[in-house]
């Protein structure tokens, strides 16, 4: 089985790689976008199905973590447990809806040593039962502006635990803006 994996690296503040995030490629040629007309659970369970039997996660890594977007379907039927927690962070997409049964999956994954990030973060209340259980919050920095980083980041002073992780940072100045917050 053929697997296309895009990988983007993840810096911290000092701009060492500490972890990729994995994205599902239908090809090695074309636009490297995530096809329009793919199925956001069948891309999942391609790109989990090509790890495990590739045994690629590691050498796709570099040993570091390997952040996974994960549709609600994948998370309820506990797609995630096929690898260990030390592996993955499992990534709530931005199209899923939270539901109670949802958060029960992200209970469980909690409780069992797992990391859950809620990615391209946009503040819902129903998504505030969640933050006790999830140990990231992405934000696109194309689509947030300093406002909305500044209430979120207001909202999280009853949530230490939770680290946000700015995407789509494209210049050195705002680099510097978001590390100084």
């Amino acid at each position: 089985m053929s697997l296309f994996v895009a990988r983007q690296p993840i810096f911290d503040g000092d701009m060492n790689v500490v972890a990729y995030e994995l994205l599902f490629r239908n090809s090695a040629s074309g636009s490297n976008s995530f096809p329009s007309d793919m199925d956001g659970d069948i891309a999942t369970t391609k790109l989990i199905s090509g790890l495990q039997f590739n045994n690629g996660l590691a050498s796709l890594t570099d040993n570091k973590l390997a952040f996974i977007n994960f549709t609600h379907k994948a998370i309820i039927e506990g797609k995630a447990f096929l690898f260990s927690p030390e592996q993955i962070v499992v990534e709530i997409l931005e199209t899923v809806r939270p539901t109670k049964r949802l958060l029960e999956s992200v209970k469980q994954l909690n409780d069992k040593g797992y990391t859950v990030a809620l990615d391209d973060y946009v503040d819902d209340k129903a998504w505030h039962h969640f933050f006790p259980f999830v140990k990231i919050i992405k934000l696109d920095m194309l689509q947030s502006d300093p406002e909305q980083l500044s209430t979120l980041q207001r909202l999280l002073v009853k949530y230490p635990h939770i680290q946000l992780l700015a995407e789509k940072v494209e210049e050195h100045g705002q680099y510097q803006s978001l590390r100084e917050q």
